[in-house]
């Protein structure tokens, strides 16, 4: 991977990165199809990416940031601190287990994980459809339930192509949490989950000037562009996007699987 190529794909991850399409699972199809890494190599660069949009989106939530670490260095706990507290522990214990399939030195096959990453596309594509039809006018309060599914969900996320924004939102709308307040607790949430996976993934891979360079291309191209398509993202449906990627992405990846195409190719 040249400089140019590591600042494309710092890029393409900052502007898919508040989209629910998966840019783990974007960025990721583009590793391992054009830049010839291996898998838990491209997995492993891909969550690194995120750590650019980490920052970005400290920086945009900076204030909502400030009060929950308020409230809780006050020991102020309030209903919205235990749903970030319980549903981040039960995204770290599904999480887990799923990132460190990727990343412990297994040899997988790019072409079934191009699969996965279809298939995911399409899963994502049709729990979005489906909450995308629900129109809460009333939101319920915050419960234990709540915050248990909402971290199973952020959890299934470390699967390439399931989308961590839409899924996540989507379970809440399916518990009919009103869509603002879904949107707002999925990004705090995402918080410690996009920084401890970036954080972490750092250490699977060399730390390079061309990754140094990603890194920057994404806090950038995240930070001018978060608000503009948190507001796309807010009121168009990524669902079908999703589905004509994920059957796309399945249908190549079939293709290149065939004994025959693998000897031509």
């Amino acid at each position: 991977m040249d400089i140019i190529q590591a600042l494309l794909l710092g890029g393409i991850q900052g502007l898919i990165e508040w989209l629910p399409i998966s840019s783990s699972g974007q960025t990721m199809l583009i590793i391992t199809n054009f830049l010839s890494l291996t898998v838990e190599e491209a997995y492993s660069y891909s969550l690194a990416l995120h750590l650019g949009s980490f920052v970005a989106l400290i920086i945009r939530l900076r204030k909502e940031i400030t009060s929950v670490l308020s409230n809780l260095l006050r020991l102020r706990i309030g209903i919205e601190e235990k749903f970030l507290i319980t549903a981040t522990l039960v995204t770290g214990c599904v999480g887990m287990p799923i990132y460190l399939f990727f990343t412990e030195g297994r040899d997988l096959d790019a072409s079934y994980v191009n699969m996965l990453i279809g298939v995911s596309l399409i899963i994502t594509g049709l729990i979005m459809e489906k909450a995308h039809k629900i129109h809460v006018k009333e939101t319920k309060e915050l419960s234990l339930l709540h915050a248990v599914v909402a971290g199973i969900a952020q959890g299934t996320s470390a699967i390439p192509g399931i989308s961590r924004s839409g899924i996540t939102v989507s379970s809440l709308l399916l518990m009919k949490i009103e869509q603002e307040r879904a949107l707002k607790l999925s990004f705090i949430l995402a918080i410690p989950i996009i920084g401890g996976a970036s954080l972490f993934s750092l250490t699977k891979i060399p730390f390079t000037t061309n990754l140094l360079a990603s890194f920057f291309s994404s806090f950038l191209v995240s930070l001018l562009s978060i608000s503009a398509l948190l507001g796309f993202a807010r009121w168009l449906s990524f669902s079908k996007f999703c589905l004509l990627i994920g059957f796309l992405t399945l249908t190549l990846s079939f293709i290149r699987a065939h004994p025959i195409i693998k000897i031509m190719l």
